[in-house]
């Protein structure tokens, strides 16, 4: 077990262990061409199957960079505390403030990416039925 292994996400319902930041590009175009050409059954719930798997990394990749938002949003904001109410470093303080938002902006990007690429997944079986019966 590795560090990264230490951080479980749950987002609707779905578990993630870990963050992740980069994609695997596991599957090509041409790995999704062929199975449409063959057109049989097994060969369209392969093709679900895989775009599950891909819309399930990007939802992971989302939900790490929210996380690291977040995280970087909380320790600025209790820096804004520091500067402000015991250094009295009120303009440094504002611009921390700031980026603490900025960070918690981000992070609520990073969510709502996320849900998306989550609805996306709810309706990807219908558009690969779509894909198949052309």
């Amino acid at each position: 077990m590795n560090d990264n292994d230490m951080t479980t996400f749950e987002f609707r319902g779905v578990n993630f262990n870990g963050l992740r930041f980069k994609r695997s590009n596991k599957y090509s175009e041409k790995f999704f061409q062929d199975l449409i050409e063959d057109g049989s059954h097994y060969s369209e719930m392969i093709y679900v199957d895989a775009v599950h798997e891909e819309l399930d990394e990007e939802i992971h990749i989302k939900i790490s960079f929210s996380f690291v938002a977040k995280v970087l949003s909380i320790l600025t904001m209790s820096t804004v505390i520091f500067l402000g109410f015991v250094a009295h470093l009120y303009i440094p303080a504002l611009v921390v403030l700031a980026t603490g938002f900025g960070f918690e902006r981000l992070s609520k990007f990073f969510t709502i990416r996320a849900d998306e690429h989550f609805a996306g997944r709810e309706v990807s079986r219908e558009l690969v039925k779509v894909i198949f019966n052309k």
